[in-house]
Formats: C-alpha cells, sequence, structure tokens
C-alpha cells in the first residue's frame, strides 16, 4: 500500500527537464543563495506566467527558481 501512495505522489521537476503550462498554479523551490542547497532553499506558492514563477501574494517574480511541482487536488473535490 505505502509504494502505490509513493507511486501516486507529486514530485518535484527540475525546471530544466519541464515547465508548467501557462497560469499554472504550483509549489516552487529556489535558491536564495546560488548553489547553496542546505541553508538557501526555501519554497513559494507561485503561477507560471509569460515565462516566470510570480508570488501569489504580491505578483513579484520568483528568482532562482530550481523546481516546480502541481499542487495537489483540493480534497473538496
Amino acid at each position: 500500500m505505502l509504494f502505490l501512495l509513493r507511486e501516486r505522489a507529486v514530485k518535484w521537476i527540475k525546471c530544466t527537464t519541464r515547465l508548467p503550462h501557462e497560469e499554472k498554479e504550483c509549489l516552487v523551490a529556489f535558491e536564495i543563495i546560488p548553489g547553496e542547497k542546505e541553508c538557501g532553499l526555501c519554497y513559494n506558492m507561485a503561477t507560471y506566467i509569460n515565462g516566470q514563477f510570480l508570488t501569489w501574494e504580491l505578483g513579484k517574480v520568483v528568482p532562482g527558481v530550481t523546481h516546480w511541482m502541481p499542487l495537489p487536488k483540493s480534497p473538496y473535490e
């Protein structure tokens, strides 16, 4: 059973491998300090628009995004 849950789990996607569809809402991982994944990796909710990830709160560009993942479906769907 645990194996099936892992197979269905949403996984991180490298931006160099594939980018989300236009206006796709997602979770992004980005580096505050380039190359410092251990202490400088942060996460934010963003929308992919015109080739950039924009924050939900202020609509600002999220710099240095390395990975993204789609949001899970709502529990109310």
